[in-house]
């Protein structure tokens, strides 16, 4: 909803935006980012997010050997890209 090292227009909530996504964009699924590569993305704003729509909320950033397990008890699904 707010990519990586970018700052949201306005001041809408997470849930706000994702809501607008959906029934401006007709999204597939909403793509939650962390604040930046490495680090984690907040188990709150994924729990807000899926409350908020209906349809499946994936992490695309932020997601580790470490944590991935974590993080899946949460969202859908993770965007895992590897250099």
């Amino acid at each position: 909803i707010t990519s990586e090292f970018a700052s949201p227009l306005g001041n809408r909530s997470i849930t706000e935006r994702a809501k607008s996504a959906v029934v401006s964009s007709l999204v597939d699924v909403i793509l939650i980012s962390s604040p930046m590569a490495g680090v984690d993305s907040s188990l709150s704003a994924i729990e807000e997010v899926k409350t908020a729509v209906d349809v499946p909320v994936f992490l695309n950033t932020g997601i580790k050997t470490e944590n991935i397990t974590r993080f899946l008890q949460h969202a859908d699904g993770v965007i895992v890209v590897a250099a």
